[in-house]
């Protein structure tokens, strides 16, 4: 393979629709050239990729193949968004293209990444792994780290419960490596609420609420993207705070491109179900009130029977993880904020 240019490789199988604002995020990928960006996919190479960004053309089937030379029995693994279990292998299954780099990465693309430096500066440290959550976490490229996934913990879903079910068990975050990582002795460098440098939106409510409170009560945000720097503006008592964030999760969201792509270049604007062009306003209290006063979120309306057998399938993962001691609210008993519910 080629020579590594970065010490990070960021690994992306990613098969089907890509979001429509992916020329943003592959903008805000761009001004991070710190990071390689490994991009396993069937969908035609975008023109004018950065120096970072490595197109790999495959298929769903090759990547499946990956996973399945290491596991010792039929994997489930029949559709793309299953993937988001198999994130902790990627180590492994992509080694012939990172086997160079220190340490490699699994996330999302529902994103819009700020300044990363503000969380890869811990990759200097003799930290094992960084961060918890599915949308980013970092973890040390060596054979110890790479195998993690195939430790068995109390308190933890084994490989073994996620790969043999079609249900997604998450096992890339609390429930699954994240107590792994912890009880095996791993040195772990976490950001919990009240610390996050990233901007988690909730995607339960129609406003840019963040899923955990980092001084900023969960209030509605707004975010600015300037030349690669990722602000979130909230308003307390009609004054405007804010933060700069390593990066922002649009997790569920869909979202209308108002901005063309020359204006997009420098800088623009996200609110609850649009990028708009930056401009040259200050943000106001009353600007993100005005931005929040709409309701923008949509409820699929599936079918009776498909909701149906997810429920039943749910209520088989909450018993068996009932009787194993598995918390379902993996990520908050994790953190520390909430007593674990089963």
């Amino acid at each position: 393979m080629q020579n590594r240019q970065h010490k990070i490789a960021f690994i992306v199988p990613y098969f089907g629709k890509l979001p429509n604002y992916f020329n943003l995020w592959l903008k805000s990928a761009k001004m991070n050239p710190q990071v390689d960006v490994f991009f396993f996919t069937d969908n035609e190479e975008p023109q004018g990729l950065s120096k970072n960004i490595h197109w790999v053309k495959t298929t769903f089937a090759d990547v499946k193949a990956r996973a399945q030379s290491l596991i010792e029995f039929p994997i489930v693994l029949d559709q793309p968004y299953k993937l988001v279990d198999y994130k902790p292998l990627y180590g492994a299954m992509f080694q012939d293209y990172i086997s160079d780099y220190d340490w490699w990465a699994y996330g999302d693309i529902d994103t819009i990444w700020g300044n990363l430096e503000l969380i890869l500066k811990r990759t200097e440290d003799e930290y094992d792994k960084i961060l918890e959550l599915g949308h980013l976490t970092l973890i040390r490229n060596n054979e110890r780290m790479n195998s993690l996934w195939h430790n068995k913990v109390e308190g933890a879903w084994t490989y073994k419960d996620a790969f043999k079910s079609d249900f997604i068990y998450h096992f890339d975050e609390g429930g699954g490596m994240s107590f792994i990582a912890k009880k095996s002795g791993c040195k772990i460098y976490s950001e919990g609420p009240g610390q996050m440098n990233f901007a988690d939106v909730c995607p339960f409510t129609s406003q840019f609420e963040l899923s955990y409170d980092n001084g900023d009560g969960k209030l509605p945000h707004v975010f600015t993207w300037r030349n690669g720097v990722l602000t979130g503006y909230w308003a307390k008592a009609n004054k405007v705070e804010c933060k700069e964030y390593a990066y922002v999760h649009l997790q569920k969201r869909k979202m209308q491109i108002v901005v063309d792509d020359v204006a997009s270049e420098n800088g623009f604007l996200i609110v609850p179900n649009k990028f708009l062009p930056l401009g040259k306003k200050d943000i106001t209290s009353s600007f993100i009130e005005s931005q929040h006063s709409e309701a923008v979120s949509e409820v699929k309306n599936e079918q009776f029977v498909k909701r149906l057998i997810n429920h039943l399938k749910f209520l088989k993962f909450k018993a068996k993880g009932r009787k194993r001691h598995i918390p379902l609210n993996g990520n908050e008993v994790y953190f520390g904020i909430e007593e674990a519910k089963y």
